[in-house]
């Protein structure tokens, strides 16, 4: 995906590759996927550390639970410019321990 998108409603695909284990705490696992909105002062670090405690530092915008590795997932959402996120968990992730998800920032112009 590229790092900049036009707003405007529109579909993106999401394609998991698969993963190394050692990577994703040796499960053989399935993929969560959140598409974030981020407020103009959202520090990628609290998105990163935010361990479900309300509120969350960024606005979801949905996503999918459960997508297999080496499958592709949609989602629309109405983009208007800012900064926006992808969140990514795996399977067997320690949310409250060590373990972060993965963050991709993008832009909306």
């Amino acid at each position: 995906m590229d790092d900049t998108l036009r707003s405007g409603t529109q579909t993106v695909g999401f394609h998991v590759k698969k993963v190394p284990k050692n990577l994703r705490n040796g499960t053989d696992g399935y993929y969560s996927v959140w598409l974030a909105h981020l407020g103009d002062t959202t520090n990628i670090r609290d998105v990163t550390k935010w361990n479900y405690i309300n509120p969350a530092p960024y606005e979801s915008l949905g996503g999918f639970e459960y997508l297999p590795p080496s499958q592709t997932a949609y989602i629309t959402a109405d983009f208007t410019p800012g900064r926006y996120a992808w969140i990514w968990f795996y399977q067997g992730m320690d949310l409250l321990g060590n373990d972060t998800p993965l963050v991709r920032e993008f832009i909306v112009e």
